[in-house]
């Protein structure tokens, strides 16, 4: 794992930090193209493609530029999201001891609609996708209608992509992604590696786009780890490509946002959480502005103001 320190961050951005921006870019760009290009050269045996990853690794983002950039090369893409696949709440089995749904438990899938469609897809055959709604937690099975033709690649993200209960029936039609955020950012007292670094992704969207606190978006990774354990990262291993999506540049995008989050909080709960050791870090870190991040760059999956429709 790559590891990054504080002082050699702010001395690119502070020489040319456009041009520090576009080599990072560059570098997630240049692996997704790579993938992309494989992809399509087996499309005729396997037209579908599973990304899986844990919460805040930047599936979303990964699986629409991979589309993008499939279609740039000749072939028709689509992608879709797992999450519309869940069960109602009422249907779905994995439940926490509070009453609350277990989304990071694959028993949540509706795994037969997911599978009738994966096959339909695959003989050309017309779908409607469902469109989950999180707020009512459950399923609207009127959506977009879809036809496959020969050369179409259908992309299917969410973080159960490699899970067999998932995928094992179907890994003749599917190739497969695991998408991971890896990565350390040092600097003489405090090191922020993976796991950290996607809480502050989080963080960052979830008080944007859910309007929750900082409090809650903790105490909710702390189940999501629980879930990652169980369910993801031991199937790791069954991914044709892995691609890191961190952005040399992103913690100082999110800088300014993250402490100002962070300086209400009760000195008691940082310290905790370790947030008081995360501010320490930021507050040494070199601001620079959201308008140096491309439009589509995946960091705007947390900030908002993308041209990726999300």
């Amino acid at each position: 794992m790559k590891k990054y320190q504080v002082a050699e961050l702010n001395e690119l951005l502070n020489d040319s930090p456009r041009e520090a921006v576009q080599q990072a870019e560059e570098v997630y760009a240049d692996s997704l193209k790579a993938v992309a290009e494989e992809i399509c050269e087996q499309s005729a045996q396997k037209p579908i493609v599973f990304i899986a990853g844990t919460s805040g690794s930047s599936k979303t983002t990964t699986a629409l530029r991979l589309a993008e950039y499939i279609e740039q090369m000749g072939h028709r893409a689509y992608a879709l999201s797992m999450d519309d696949y869940f069960l109602n709440k009422d249907e779905c089995q994995a439940i926490f001891d509070g009453g609350e749904i277990d989304y990071e438990s694959p028993l949540c899938v509706d795994r037969k609609l997911l599978g009738e469609h994966m096959q339909k897809m695959a003989r050309h055959e017309m779908i409607e996708i469902p469109q989950f709604d999180f707020v009512k937690q459950c399923r609207k099975n009127e959506g977009e209608i879809l036809t496959c033709k020969d050369g179409d690649i259908v992309i299917i993200e969410g973080i159960h992509g490699l899970n067999p209960l998932i995928t094992a029936d179907y890994s003749d039609l599917a190739a497969k992604i695991y998408v991971e955020l890896q990565a350390c950012v040092v600097d003489e007292e405090t090191e922020i590696c993976s796991d950290k670094l996607r809480m502050l992704r989080r963080i960052m969207r979830d008080s944007r786009f859910r309007g929750h606190t900082v409090e809650r978006t903790v105490a909710y990774c702390t189940k999501l780890s629980q879930g990652e354990q169980k369910f993801i990262l031991p199937f790791v291993e069954k991914a044709d490509w892995r691609v890191n999506t961190f952005l040399d540049y992103e913690l100082n995008i999110y800088r300014n946002d993250i402490l100002a989050l962070f300086a209400p909080l009760a000195v008691d709960f940082k310290n905790e959480w370790g947030l008081d050791e995360i501010g320490r870090l930021l507050e040494n870190l070199r601001f620079l502005p959201l308008e140096y991040a491309p439009k589509d760059s995946l960091v705007r999956e947390f900030t908002g103001e993308s041209s990726l429709k999300y």
